[in-house]
């Protein structure tokens, strides 16, 4: 099967320490906030941990919009 990637560049991309920085500031971030897995979502200033399905997730946009 083939994934369409590139592969040389994926390589040199995995040695690049401008990437390694990037990649361990989103998790300093994610566990300052209390993110410990994916997926996670923050919608109105809550945390919302997990999958949703869609009634969830548009239930979770509504409650932000009205300031819950």
């Amino acid at each position: 099967m083939k994934l369409g990637l590139d592969w040389p560049r994926l390589e040199h991309d995995m040695d690049d320490p401008a990437i390694a920085a990037r990649l361990e500031g989103n998790v300093k971030l994610a566990r300052s906030i209390g993110v410990d897995g994916t997926p996670a979502l923050i919608i109105g200033g809550d945390l919302l941990p997990g999958a949703m399905d869609l009634g969830e997730l548009q239930d979770a946009v509504a409650g932000a919009r009205k300031g819950k």
